[in-house]
Protein backbone atom coordinates (compact mmCIF):
# COMPACT_ATOMS: atom_id res chain seq x y z
CA UNK A 1 0.00 0.00 0.00
CA UNK A 2 1.46 3.24 -1.20
CA UNK A 3 0.10 6.84 0.01
CA UNK A 4 1.34 10.08 -1.31
CA UNK A 5 2.83 12.64 1.45
CA UNK A 6 3.64 16.30 0.46
CA UNK A 7 5.73 18.81 2.53
CA UNK A 8 5.19 21.72 0.69
CA UNK A 9 3.94 21.39 -2.78
CA UNK A 10 3.57 23.79 -5.74
CA UNK A 11 0.25 23.40 -8.43
CA UNK A 12 -2.87 25.58 -9.69
CA UNK A 13 -5.29 27.03 -7.55
CA UNK A 14 -8.84 25.03 -8.61
CA UNK A 15 -10.73 26.85 -11.27
CA UNK A 16 -14.10 25.78 -9.55
CA UNK A 17 -17.43 26.73 -8.27
CA UNK A 18 -19.37 24.84 -5.72
CA UNK A 19 -22.78 25.32 -4.80
CA UNK A 20 -25.67 23.14 -2.70
CA UNK A 21 -27.01 22.04 -6.27
CA UNK A 22 -23.83 23.07 -8.96
CA UNK A 23 -25.22 26.29 -8.88
CA UNK A 24 -28.63 26.03 -9.17
CA UNK A 25 -32.09 25.33 -7.21
CA UNK A 26 -33.62 21.67 -6.36
CA UNK A 27 -35.79 20.31 -9.30
CA UNK A 28 -39.28 19.55 -9.15
CA UNK A 29 -40.99 16.50 -11.28
CA UNK A 30 -44.43 15.26 -11.65
CA UNK A 31 -42.58 11.86 -11.89
CA UNK A 32 -39.94 9.82 -10.30
CA UNK A 33 -36.10 10.38 -11.48
CA UNK A 34 -35.10 6.78 -11.68
CA UNK A 35 -31.35 7.19 -12.84
CA UNK A 36 -28.75 8.52 -15.51
CA UNK A 37 -29.39 7.93 -18.96
CA UNK A 38 -26.28 7.55 -20.22
CA UNK A 39 -27.14 7.12 -23.87
CA UNK A 40 -24.64 10.48 -24.29
CA UNK A 41 -21.89 9.42 -21.35
CA UNK A 42 -18.78 7.62 -22.09
CA UNK A 43 -19.23 4.10 -20.19
CA UNK A 44 -16.91 2.98 -19.57
CA UNK A 45 -14.73 5.64 -19.05
CA UNK A 46 -12.35 7.58 -21.65
CA UNK A 47 -8.81 8.30 -20.74
CA UNK A 48 -10.32 8.34 -16.94
CA UNK A 49 -13.24 10.41 -18.09
CA UNK A 50 -17.35 10.64 -18.43
CA UNK A 51 -17.45 12.20 -21.61
CA UNK A 52 -20.51 14.49 -22.38
CA UNK A 53 -21.30 14.40 -25.81
CA UNK A 54 -22.99 16.31 -27.79
CA UNK A 55 -25.40 13.69 -29.05
CA UNK A 56 -25.93 10.42 -28.34
CA UNK A 57 -23.75 9.01 -31.30
CA UNK A 58 -20.33 10.16 -29.55
CA UNK A 59 -19.91 13.31 -32.11
CA UNK A 60 -18.12 15.44 -29.22
CA UNK A 61 -17.70 16.62 -26.31
CA UNK A 62 -18.02 19.95 -24.59
CA UNK A 63 -17.37 18.73 -20.98
CA UNK A 64 -17.06 15.87 -18.69
CA UNK A 65 -17.60 14.16 -15.59
CA UNK A 66 -14.58 12.72 -13.17
CA UNK A 67 -15.85 9.06 -12.36
CA UNK A 68 -13.62 8.39 -9.53
CA UNK A 69 -15.14 8.62 -5.97
CA UNK A 70 -13.43 9.95 -2.49
CA UNK A 71 -13.02 5.08 -2.27
CA UNK A 72 -11.04 5.61 -5.25
CA UNK A 73 -14.04 3.62 -7.12
CA UNK A 74 -14.71 4.42 -10.88
CA UNK A 75 -18.38 4.69 -12.26
CA UNK A 76 -20.71 7.53 -13.90
CA UNK A 77 -19.31 10.06 -11.47
CA UNK A 78 -22.91 11.02 -11.35
CA UNK A 79 -25.81 8.95 -9.74
CA UNK A 80 -29.81 9.53 -8.48
CA UNK A 81 -30.50 8.39 -5.29
CA UNK A 82 -34.31 7.88 -4.33
CA UNK A 83 -33.70 8.91 -0.15
CA UNK A 84 -36.02 11.35 1.57
CA UNK A 85 -34.78 13.48 4.06
CA UNK A 86 -35.31 17.25 4.87
CA UNK A 87 -33.19 20.63 5.84
CA UNK A 88 -33.47 23.72 7.28
CA UNK A 89 -35.09 21.97 10.02
CA UNK A 90 -37.79 20.50 8.33
CA UNK A 91 -38.80 23.39 5.81
CA UNK A 92 -37.95 21.28 2.87
CA UNK A 93 -38.45 17.93 2.42
CA UNK A 94 -36.94 16.57 -0.53
CA UNK A 95 -37.75 13.08 -2.35
CA UNK A 96 -33.77 12.37 -3.88
CA UNK A 97 -30.92 13.80 -4.81
CA UNK A 98 -28.92 13.81 -8.18
CA UNK A 99 -24.86 13.55 -6.33
CA UNK A 100 -21.42 12.08 -6.72
CA UNK A 101 -21.36 8.14 -6.30
CA UNK A 102 -20.01 7.88 -2.47
CA UNK A 103 -22.56 4.50 -2.17
CA UNK A 104 -22.64 4.93 1.40
CA UNK A 105 -24.87 2.16 2.34
CA UNK A 106 -21.29 0.39 1.36
CA UNK A 107 -19.89 1.40 4.42
CA UNK A 108 -23.06 1.12 6.46
CA UNK A 109 -26.44 -0.16 5.21
CA UNK A 110 -27.95 2.78 7.30
CA UNK A 111 -26.19 5.59 5.65
CA UNK A 112 -28.05 7.97 3.41
CA UNK A 113 -26.04 9.29 0.62
CA UNK A 114 -28.29 12.37 0.35
CA UNK A 115 -27.15 13.39 3.80
CA UNK A 116 -23.92 12.36 4.11
CA UNK A 117 -21.66 14.84 5.86
CA UNK A 118 -19.05 17.29 4.23
CA UNK A 119 -15.65 16.44 2.74
CA UNK A 120 -17.27 13.80 2.19
CA UNK A 121 -17.43 13.17 -1.79
CA UNK A 122 -20.84 14.39 -2.34
CA UNK A 123 -20.59 16.81 -5.17
CA UNK A 124 -20.37 15.12 -8.65
CA UNK A 125 -17.49 17.57 -10.24
CA UNK A 126 -18.38 18.56 -13.73
CA UNK A 127 -15.81 19.84 -16.28
CA UNK A 128 -16.95 22.61 -18.65
CA UNK A 129 -14.22 22.27 -21.70
CA UNK A 130 -16.19 24.73 -24.29
CA UNK A 131 -17.11 28.67 -23.67
CA UNK A 132 -21.11 28.00 -24.69
CA UNK A 133 -20.59 24.35 -24.83
CA UNK A 134 -24.16 23.03 -23.93
CA UNK A 135 -23.27 19.90 -21.19
CA UNK A 136 -26.68 17.93 -21.66
CA UNK A 137 -27.28 15.69 -18.32
CA UNK A 138 -29.76 13.52 -18.93
CA UNK A 139 -32.04 11.39 -16.17
CA UNK A 140 -34.14 8.27 -16.81
CA UNK A 141 -37.63 8.88 -15.06
CA UNK A 142 -40.89 6.87 -14.42
CA UNK A 143 -44.31 9.30 -15.49
CA UNK A 144 -46.69 8.81 -11.93
CA UNK A 145 -48.25 11.71 -11.48
CA UNK A 146 -45.97 12.97 -8.01
CA UNK A 147 -44.66 15.87 -7.41
CA UNK A 148 -40.63 14.93 -6.54
CA UNK A 149 -38.42 17.26 -5.13
CA UNK A 150 -34.57 16.53 -6.04
CA UNK A 151 -31.61 18.11 -4.38
CA UNK A 152 -28.79 18.27 -7.13
CA UNK A 153 -25.30 18.50 -5.38
CA UNK A 154 -22.24 19.72 -7.87
CA UNK A 155 -19.26 21.57 -8.68
CA UNK A 156 -18.42 22.92 -12.12
CA UNK A 157 -14.94 23.75 -13.21
CA UNK A 158 -13.73 25.71 -15.85
CA UNK A 159 -11.17 23.71 -18.05
CA UNK A 160 -11.87 25.72 -21.20
CA UNK A 161 -8.87 26.72 -23.68
CA UNK A 162 -7.90 30.10 -23.48
CA UNK A 163 -7.46 30.45 -27.20
CA UNK A 164 -10.54 29.28 -27.87
CA UNK A 165 -13.18 31.93 -30.20
CA UNK A 166 -14.99 33.28 -27.39
CA UNK A 167 -11.83 33.69 -24.84
CA UNK A 168 -11.20 30.74 -21.98
CA UNK A 169 -11.98 32.72 -18.69
CA UNK A 170 -15.82 32.65 -18.05
CA UNK A 171 -18.63 35.66 -16.47
CA UNK A 172 -21.33 33.29 -15.20
CA UNK A 173 -23.61 29.99 -16.19
CA UNK A 174 -26.59 29.18 -17.00
CA UNK A 175 -28.82 26.03 -16.41
CA UNK A 176 -32.22 25.45 -18.30
CA UNK A 177 -34.42 22.39 -18.06
CA UNK A 178 -35.59 20.58 -21.14
CA UNK A 179 -35.93 17.13 -22.94
CA UNK A 180 -33.46 15.37 -25.44
CA UNK A 181 -29.60 16.05 -26.26
CA UNK A 182 -27.71 18.39 -28.68
CA UNK A 183 -29.96 20.14 -31.45
CA UNK A 184 -32.87 17.67 -30.12
CA UNK A 185 -32.93 19.93 -27.31
CA UNK A 186 -36.15 21.04 -26.52
CA UNK A 187 -36.43 23.75 -23.27
CA UNK A 188 -39.15 23.04 -21.00
CA UNK A 189 -42.48 24.74 -20.66
CA UNK A 190 -44.66 25.30 -17.94
CA UNK A 191 -47.25 22.66 -18.69
CA UNK A 192 -44.57 19.56 -18.56
CA UNK A 193 -44.21 18.84 -14.96
CA UNK A 194 -40.06 20.19 -14.99
CA UNK A 195 -39.27 23.20 -12.99
CA UNK A 196 -36.92 24.70 -10.62
CA UNK A 197 -39.13 25.44 -7.29
CA UNK A 198 -38.98 28.73 -5.46
CA UNK A 199 -39.17 28.91 -1.50
CA UNK A 200 -41.79 28.93 0.80
CA UNK A 201 -41.69 32.88 0.53
CA UNK A 202 -41.60 33.03 -3.30
CA UNK A 203 -38.48 35.43 -3.04
CA UNK A 204 -36.71 33.61 -5.20
CA UNK A 205 -35.54 30.87 -6.49
CA UNK A 206 -35.19 27.39 -3.87
CA UNK A 207 -31.47 26.67 -3.27
CA UNK A 208 -29.89 25.56 0.06
CA UNK A 209 -27.16 27.48 0.30
CA UNK A 210 -25.71 29.97 -2.51
CA UNK A 211 -26.57 29.57 -5.79
CA UNK A 212 -23.28 28.65 -6.54
CA UNK A 213 -19.88 30.10 -5.10
CA UNK A 214 -16.22 29.93 -5.13
CA UNK A 215 -14.52 27.42 -2.37
CA UNK A 216 -15.34 28.57 1.26
CA UNK A 217 -11.83 27.50 2.17
CA UNK A 218 -10.90 30.76 -0.06
CA UNK A 219 -13.75 33.04 0.52
CA UNK A 220 -16.36 33.30 3.14
CA UNK A 221 -15.19 30.38 5.32
CA UNK A 222 -17.21 26.96 5.63
CA UNK A 223 -18.08 24.60 8.08
CA UNK A 224 -16.14 22.07 5.99
CA UNK A 225 -13.34 23.58 4.27
CA UNK A 226 -12.62 26.14 7.50
CA UNK A 227 -11.44 29.38 7.65
CA UNK A 228 -10.79 31.57 4.62
CA UNK A 229 -7.54 32.19 2.58
CA UNK A 230 -8.28 35.37 0.27
CA UNK A 231 -11.53 36.51 2.09
CA UNK A 232 -13.61 36.56 4.71
CA UNK A 233 -16.56 37.50 2.55
CA UNK A 234 -17.90 34.89 0.74
CA UNK A 235 -17.36 34.97 -3.23
CA UNK A 236 -21.38 33.67 -4.67
CA UNK A 237 -23.18 34.37 -7.73
CA UNK A 238 -26.42 35.96 -7.86
CA UNK A 239 -29.18 35.10 -10.16
CA UNK A 240 -29.97 37.70 -13.26
CA UNK A 241 -33.72 39.03 -13.08
CA UNK A 242 -34.25 37.92 -16.71
CA UNK A 243 -34.39 34.51 -15.52
CA UNK A 244 -35.81 35.22 -11.94
CA UNK A 245 -39.19 34.14 -12.53
CA UNK A 246 -38.23 31.19 -15.31
CA UNK A 247 -39.21 28.14 -13.74
CA UNK A 248 -37.30 26.53 -16.24
CA UNK A 249 -33.97 28.48 -16.50
CA UNK A 250 -31.36 30.02 -13.89
CA UNK A 251 -28.43 32.31 -15.11
CA UNK A 252 -26.07 34.32 -13.23
CA UNK A 253 -26.10 38.09 -13.73
CA UNK A 254 -22.85 37.86 -15.61
CA UNK A 255 -20.90 39.60 -12.69
CA UNK A 256 -17.90 37.48 -11.26
CA UNK A 257 -18.37 37.91 -7.42
CA UNK A 258 -16.93 41.05 -5.75
CA UNK A 259 -13.56 39.41 -3.50
CA UNK A 260 -12.77 37.09 -6.48
CA UNK A 261 -13.02 39.51 -9.38
CA UNK A 262 -10.60 41.92 -7.45
CA UNK A 263 -8.15 39.07 -7.65
CA UNK A 264 -8.16 37.70 -10.40
CA UNK A 265 -10.92 39.21 -12.58
CA UNK A 266 -13.35 36.88 -14.99
CA UNK A 267 -13.58 33.39 -14.00
CA UNK A 268 -10.29 31.76 -14.79
CA UNK A 269 -9.45 28.47 -16.80
CA UNK A 270 -7.20 25.82 -15.03
CA UNK A 271 -4.69 27.12 -17.22
CA UNK A 272 -4.47 30.38 -16.34
CA UNK A 273 -5.45 29.95 -12.65
CA UNK A 274 -2.13 31.15 -10.37
CA UNK A 275 0.31 28.57 -9.18
CA UNK A 276 -0.25 28.03 -5.27
CA UNK A 277 2.28 26.56 -2.57
CA UNK A 278 0.56 24.11 -0.59
CA UNK A 279 1.40 21.95 2.29
CA UNK A 280 -0.01 18.23 2.77
CA UNK A 281 -1.17 18.27 6.23
CA UNK A 282 -2.42 14.56 6.11
CA UNK A 283 -0.82 12.52 3.77
CA UNK A 284 -4.44 12.04 1.71
CA UNK A 285 -3.92 12.74 -1.77
CA UNK A 286 -7.91 12.31 -1.89
CA UNK A 287 -8.63 15.45 0.65
CA UNK A 288 -7.31 19.02 -0.01
CA UNK A 289 -4.21 20.21 1.02
CA UNK A 290 -3.46 23.72 2.88
CA UNK A 291 -3.35 26.58 0.52
CA UNK A 292 -0.33 28.51 2.32
CA UNK A 293 0.66 31.16 -0.57
CA UNK A 294 0.02 32.01 -4.22
CA UNK A 295 2.05 33.77 -6.83
CA UNK A 296 0.63 37.15 -7.87
CA UNK A 297 3.30 37.08 -10.74
CA UNK A 298 4.60 35.27 -13.12
CA UNK A 299 6.16 31.81 -13.99
CA UNK A 300 9.71 34.03 -14.77
CA UNK A 301 8.71 37.02 -12.34
CA UNK A 302 7.29 35.07 -8.99
CA UNK A 303 5.31 37.62 -6.16
CA UNK A 304 4.42 35.24 -3.53
CA UNK A 305 2.04 36.59 -1.45
CA UNK A 306 -0.31 35.06 1.58
CA UNK A 307 -2.62 36.66 4.03
CA UNK A 308 -1.89 36.42 7.89
CA UNK A 309 -4.90 36.22 9.92
CA UNK A 310 -5.37 37.80 12.44
CA UNK A 311 -7.53 36.43 15.55
CA UNK A 312 -8.30 39.73 16.60
CA UNK A 313 -12.42 39.67 16.51
CA UNK A 314 -14.17 39.80 20.11
CA UNK A 315 -15.10 36.70 22.03
CA UNK A 316 -17.45 34.03 20.03
CA UNK A 317 -20.13 31.68 21.13
CA UNK A 318 -19.18 28.06 21.38
CA UNK A 319 -22.01 26.38 22.69
CA UNK A 320 -24.92 28.00 20.77
CA UNK A 321 -27.26 30.06 23.40
CA UNK A 322 -26.12 33.19 21.47
CA UNK A 323 -23.69 34.63 24.08
CA UNK A 324 -20.24 34.91 23.62
CA UNK A 325 -17.84 32.91 26.13
CA UNK A 326 -14.19 32.27 24.40
CA UNK A 327 -11.88 34.85 24.16
CA UNK A 328 -11.09 34.51 19.79
CA UNK A 329 -7.20 34.23 21.04
CA UNK A 330 -7.40 30.05 21.88
CA UNK A 331 -7.52 29.61 18.48
CA UNK A 332 -4.38 32.28 17.66
CA UNK A 333 -1.76 29.44 16.90
CA UNK A 334 1.01 32.23 17.35
CA UNK A 335 -0.32 33.18 20.67
CA UNK A 336 1.79 31.59 23.16
CA UNK A 337 -0.21 32.42 26.39
CA UNK A 338 -3.81 31.85 25.18
CA UNK A 339 -4.09 29.04 22.34
CA UNK A 340 -5.95 26.19 23.20
CA UNK A 341 -6.09 22.81 21.51
CA UNK A 342 -8.75 21.71 23.27
CA UNK A 343 -11.34 24.04 21.15
CA UNK A 344 -9.08 25.16 18.25
CA UNK A 345 -9.58 21.78 16.99
CA UNK A 346 -13.50 23.06 15.92
CA UNK A 347 -13.48 26.54 13.97
CA UNK A 348 -17.10 26.79 13.90
CA UNK A 349 -17.31 29.51 16.15
CA UNK A 350 -15.07 31.80 14.12
CA UNK A 351 -17.00 30.59 10.70
CA UNK A 352 -20.27 31.19 12.29
CA UNK A 353 -18.89 35.15 12.33
CA UNK A 354 -18.13 35.24 8.46
CA UNK A 355 -19.64 35.47 5.52
CA UNK A 356 -20.47 31.97 4.55
CA UNK A 357 -22.75 31.69 7.95
CA UNK A 358 -23.37 35.15 8.57
CA UNK A 359 -24.42 37.10 5.12
CA UNK A 360 -25.82 39.79 6.43
CA UNK A 361 -23.23 40.87 8.35
CA UNK A 362 -24.63 40.93 12.03
CA UNK A 363 -21.86 39.33 13.78
CA UNK A 364 -18.32 40.85 14.09
CA UNK A 365 -16.00 38.84 12.13
CA UNK A 366 -13.52 36.89 14.65
CA UNK A 367 -10.45 37.25 12.54
CA UNK A 368 -9.21 39.54 9.82
CA UNK A 369 -7.06 39.14 7.19
CA UNK A 370 -3.43 41.11 6.20
CA UNK A 371 -1.98 40.49 2.57
CA UNK A 372 2.03 39.85 3.29
CA UNK A 373 4.98 39.29 0.89
CA UNK A 374 5.22 35.10 1.82
CA UNK A 375 9.03 35.79 2.62
CA UNK A 376 7.91 38.33 4.89
CA UNK A 377 5.51 35.75 6.69
CA UNK A 378 6.91 32.54 6.75
CA UNK A 379 10.39 33.44 8.30
CA UNK A 380 10.74 30.20 10.35
CA UNK A 381 8.94 30.61 13.37
CA UNK A 382 5.15 31.47 12.00
CA UNK A 383 2.48 28.88 12.68
CA UNK A 384 -0.51 27.85 11.03
CA UNK A 385 -3.41 26.44 12.54
CA UNK A 386 -4.26 23.18 11.03
CA UNK A 387 -7.02 20.41 12.27
CA UNK A 388 -6.40 22.40 15.42
CA UNK A 389 -2.48 22.02 16.12
CA UNK A 390 -0.31 24.87 16.02
CA UNK A 391 1.86 24.13 12.98
CA UNK A 392 5.35 25.93 12.38
CA UNK A 393 6.25 26.72 8.83
CA UNK A 394 9.51 26.03 7.44
CA UNK A 395 10.91 29.14 6.08
CA UNK A 396 9.73 30.19 2.39
CA UNK A 397 13.09 30.03 1.03
CA UNK A 398 13.50 26.47 1.75
CA UNK A 399 10.27 25.40 0.64
CA UNK A 400 11.36 24.40 -2.83
CA UNK A 401 14.29 22.40 -0.89
CA UNK A 402 11.48 20.11 0.10
CA UNK A 403 9.89 18.15 -2.68
CA UNK A 404 6.67 16.03 -3.01
CA UNK A 405 7.84 12.14 -1.51
CA UNK A 406 6.05 8.82 -2.18
CA UNK A 407 6.06 6.75 1.25
CA UNK A 408 5.35 3.08 1.10
CA UNK A 409 2.66 2.84 4.57
CA UNK A 410 3.94 -0.28 5.42
CA UNK A 411 7.17 0.40 6.50
CA UNK A 412 7.59 4.47 6.22
CA UNK A 413 10.34 3.85 3.83
CA UNK A 414 10.02 6.82 0.67
CA UNK A 415 9.85 4.92 -2.83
Amino acid sequence: MTMKTTTFNRKPLAAAVIGSVLGLSPMAYSATVDSVNTDNLSVPPVDGKTLVYTDTDGTASFGWIDPVNDSGVIGLGISVYNEAFSVQQGAYDFDGCIMAQPDRQNIDPSFVNCLAPGDSGKRFKLKSTETNGPIDLVFNITVDGTTKLYRVIGKLSNLTDPLNTAGGDLKGFRFETGFGVGNDFVPSTAADGLTFPRTNDDASKLSIGSLGKYPGGLFGGSKVEGLPFFSTSIAAFSESNATDLDADMIETDGTVPAPYAALFGNWRNLQKAPTGWFIDHDGNPANDSILLAWNDGTASVPDWQTYQKNFDGPDVDTDGDGNPDTPVSHWDPNDTTNFDTTVAGDVTPLVDTLGESDPEDLIPDAISLTQKAASTLYDGTFKVLIDGNAVQIAQFADWANTPPTVVDSSNGNAL
